[in-house]
Parts: C-alpha cells; structure tokens; sequence
C-alpha cells in the first residue's frame, strides 16, 4: 500500500509539473505484509483513504510527505513505537498531524491492537484515534469495544463508538454491543445518532432500523434524524417513503423534517413541491412553509413573488401576503403598484390589506393618505395601517382609532390598543392613563376593556398596581374581562390584591382566584374560598357547593 502511495506522490508531483528530485531508484523496503481491509461501507472508507493521502491545504510539502512513507514502511513496530512517542511529544502542527496519521496507519496494519494502546495511552486526539480504532475493529470487533470502553473521555468514547459502527454495521447488536461499553452514555440518544449516521449510506435501510425501535419516542427521534438526513440529498425519495408510513403522528413529523431540511437547501424548490399538494392549507405544511416564505422574502420579496405566479390556490396567495407584507416595509410603492397590476375583487382586498400594516410602520402619513384615497374601499384597510402605527407611536395610534370609530362599533380601537401592548413601544401605563383622560364614550370603554386584558396577561403585578391605584376612575364594566383574567393565570398574585380591588369586581376576583388555584391544586383552591363562605354565603346553598 506504502508503494502505490509513493507512486502516486511522485505522479502527482511531475503532473504539476514541480520539479522534486524525490525518488531515489532503489526500491523502498516495506517492513511486513500488508494486508487488504474489508471496506463495508463508504462511509467507512473515508477515514482510511484520508489517513494514507496528503491534504491539498494541510500537509507539509510533497518531499516531506514521501520522507514520512518511506520512513513508515521501513520501520518495524519497535521503531514506529519510539517514533510516534517522539513525534507525539512535539508541539501541534500540519506536519505533526501527517506523521503521526502515517505512522498509526502503519503500526494499525502490522498490531492494530498495540496501535489502539499506544494511540489512547498518548492521548491523541479523535481524527488520530479513529483509523486505528477501525483497523483493530475489523481485526477483531471484540478486542476494540473493549478499548472503547476503557477510554477516560465520555464523549470521546462516544464518537469513537459511533465510527465503529460504519465499519462493523449499525445493525441493533452491535448497537447493544457500543452501549454495553460505554454505558453512562444516553442510549436512545446514542441510537439515533448512529442510525442518522447510518442513513448516510443507506436511507432505505436506515429508516427501516429507525422505524423498528420499540419505544415510541425514540422512534420518532430517529426516523426524524435519517429523513433529515436523506433529504440532504433526495427529499422527493425519503418523502415518498415516509407518505407509506401508516402511523400518521410518526408521518406528518417526518414530512416536517423533510421540508425543513430540503427547504435550508433550496427553498424555492421546497415551497412548490409542498404547495403544490392537495389540502396545502389546512395540512401541516401550510404554517411550516410560513417560515420558509419569510426567509424568501426578507432576501429578496420580487424572487418570492415569482416563485407564487407558479404554486396554487391556497399556497399562491399565502406567498403573495408575505412578500408584498415584507416589500411594504422597504417599497411600499411597488408593493401596492403589483397589486394594481395583477390583481382584482377579493384577493385585491386581502393583498392591499397585507400591504397596510408594513406601510404604516414605514410611512404613517402617506400611509393614512392611501388608506382614505382606496377605491373602492377595502374593509379593515385603515384598521390595518394603524395597527402599523401602533407598533412605532402606540399614542398617535390610538388618539386615530377613536377618532376613526367613536362608536366603538369596529374592532379597530380594540386592535390597536392589543398591538400597543405587543409591541412594547411604549408603557402600557401610559397608554392606560391616557385613555382614562378622555371623554366616556363605547370606545373608550372598548379600548379600556382591551388594554386591560391584553396588560393583565403580559404583566399581571403592574397591570394591578394601576387597578387599584384608579379604582375610583375606572369603568368597571369594561374591566371584567381582566378581573377574571389574571386570576386565572396568576392566583397568587390576585390573592395578596384581593382586599385592595374595586369592590364591584371583588366576587368575580375571589372566584377566578378560585378557579385559577383549583388547575394547579384543588385542595388550595377549596381552602381559599372557605375564607370568603361568611362573605358570600350564597355559594355554598347546600353546604356543598361552590363558583369555581
């Protein structure tokens, strides 16, 4: 094997046409036989092939690289002993790495078993450990998981443990075999990482193994890990062999996996295929393909335009609203004048009003200005725009809403007000406090009622602190929602205000209080309400009853 590599330095060399006097014309001595290994797999061979050839980008020169091979092959295993211990003593480099490589390679092919001892007695590192490990395995596979096993290093353990099995198969004994040496490992974690491995070579295979693991979550971890896997390199193939898959919560996984992989590599390819089936909307690749079409989009929104013209229906459309949404933010104008030009009726409707909200985040005069001027008019157009507005200037935002919808009879204020909280733009306080200035009117009380839900999920302490600091202002009414509300989510919180709320919302207080311990410990929830049974004795008519 030293000779063929000789040979095939010195061919490369003359190719190059680099001028070495290298080879001298007596013939280089080879110390020993050296026999063929089996080669199971191509993953397998890698590691081998890369030990006995030079790196393009990390090897010393060509000369150096012929010194070391003639020195490997006419050395007997007492010389390579000493000369690896020497070399391995010396400071990391390029050349370092290539002669101890060589010189394991060798000594691997004359005692694969000393290799291994020597290799791990000098603490070298992986790539160094790994064709010696090999070649012991392959020599004999029980004498190697037992060296695995008496590595100090877990996770070095571990992946040694893994490149055993592209040589001796990654068939479930020897699997048991890798664990049972190094047993403090995560087993099922381990098994999916070998079989992700393993899919490397034979998917088709792979899947099978993966498909066969008994317990369920760990099936569904490995058949996730080999499609993933086989996607990289034919996702139409691993998707027709995980649509024969009967069990549907290890299919539609699966499917996911798939697209996510094939969608990293191309996108654009992974979006029409999917958006292409039947039912793409309302099946699981209708929001995974979401993700995929804001990727596009923040790249380049005219690409994914394009790429819509060519999927159908449902999938179409969703590709339109998120590329005109994104082009909104950084062309409005271009943004709009498409859907001018290529569309009509409702699906003109539904496109103007993806274009509004990114419109009135960038340019909330103009904005306003083409929402008053549409025609004909599209519903929920300027609800759109100021929700835009709220996420920049939630005040302004809000003072326009009610003066749109003094009635409150539209969803507008009440969007406005939940998209200002949202955003984080501004201080909900202040919001709250400036809404308690204005007028009474359904608006406000829609807005109040609004802002209030939406602060008492986000931040139920301060959302309280306000509660009590206003009590004598507040519409109560319009307050109920979040009276139960945080209650519900936070009990312990509503529990050290319960004294301290409005007395008109305080029943509603103490029995979400109630309802919001009794999800968590039942127990807790009963002894709380017993505190209220003198207070509200109608709760308990028989002695048995109670609100939550």
């Amino acid at each position: 094997m030293l000779r063929t590599v000789l040979v095939l330095l010195v061919g490369a060399a003359a190719g190059a046409a680099v001028t070495y006097y290298l080879v001298s014309t007596e013939t280089i001595p080879v110390a020993g036989p050296m026999p063929a290994r089996a080669r199971p797999t191509r993953q397998a061979d890698e590691p081998a092939r890369a030990a006995a050839r030079p790196s393009a980008t990390d090897s010393p020169a060509i000369a150096e690289q012929l010194a070391v091979y003639e020195l490997a092959a006419a050395t007997d295993l007492g010389g390579l002993r000493r000369r690896i211990e020497a070399e391995a003593a010396r400071s990391p480099s390029a050349s370092r790495r290539f002669t101890l490589r060589v010189l394991l390679a060798r000594m691997a092919e004359i005692d694969p078993g000393e290799a291994v001892r020597l290799a791990v007695t000098l603490a070298l590192d992986e790539p160094q450990l790994v064709p010696v490990f090999r070649s012991l395995a392959r020599d004999d596979a029980a004498a190697a998981w037992r060296a695995v096993g008496r590595i100090d290093e877990p996770a070095l353990a571990r992946s040694i443990a893994l490149s055993l099995l592209a040589v001796l198969g990654y068939d479930a004994p020897n699997i048991e075999r890798a664990l049972a040496a190094i047993p403090t490992v995560d087993a099922s974690r381990f098994e999916v990482d070998a079989l992700g491995l393993f899919a490397a070579d034979d998917p088709e295979a792979a899947l099978a193994a993966a498909i066969a693991i008994p317990a369920r979550d760990t099936r569904s971890l490995a058949i996730d890990a080999v499609v993933r896997v086989w996607a990289k390199t034919d996702p139409v193939a691993a998707l027709a062999r995980v649509d024969d898959l009967a069990d549907s919560e290890l299919r539609q996984p699966a499917r996911y996996g798939i697209l996510q992989q094939w969608a990293a590599q191309d996108p654009i390819a992974a979006l029409e295929h999917f958006g292409a089936q039947e039912g793409f909307a309302f099946g699981p690749a209708g929001p995974a393909l979401v993700p995929i079409m804001q990727q596009l989009a923040a790249a380049d929104p005219h690409e994914l335009l394009a790429a819509a013209a060519r999927l159908p229906g449902q999938a179409r459309m969703m590709a339109k609203q998120v590329a005109l949404q994104r082009l909104a933010l950084v062309d409005p104008g271009a943004a709009i004048a498409y859907v001018e030009r290529e569309a009509s009726g409702i699906e003109r409707q539904r496109l103007l009003a993806s274009i509004a909200n990114g419109y009135g985040r960038t340019d909330p005069e103009a904005a306003l200005a083409w929402a008053r001027s549409v025609q004909p008019p599209v519903q929920g157009l300027m609800a759109a725009v100021l929700t835009g507005i709220a996420q920049k200037d939630p005040e302004r935002a809000l003072a326009l809403a009610l003066a749109e919808d003094p009635f409150g009879r539209a969803p507008t204020v009440q969007m406005v007000v939940t998209t200002a909280v949202a955003s984080g733009a501004t201080e909900v306080a202040t919001l709250a406090d400036r809404l308690l200035s204005l007028p009474d009117s359904p608006a406000r009380q829609r807005a109040l009622g609004s802002l209030a839900t939406s602060w008492a999920q986000t931040d139920g302490e301060r959302f309280v602190s306000w509660l009590v600091a206003n009590g004598a202002r507040l519409p109560i009414e319009a307050l109920r929602g979040a009276a139960n509300v945080l209650p519900q989510q936070n009990p312990d919180i509503a529990a050290a205000y319960v004294d301290q709320v409005p007395g008109a919302l305080r029943a509603d207080w103490i029995a979400a209080t109630a309802s919001g311990y009794s999800r968590v410990d039942p127990e807790r929830a009963l002894v709380w309400l017993d505190r209220f049974r003198g207070e509200h004795p109608e709760w308990w008519p028989t002695g048995r009853g109670h609100p939550c």
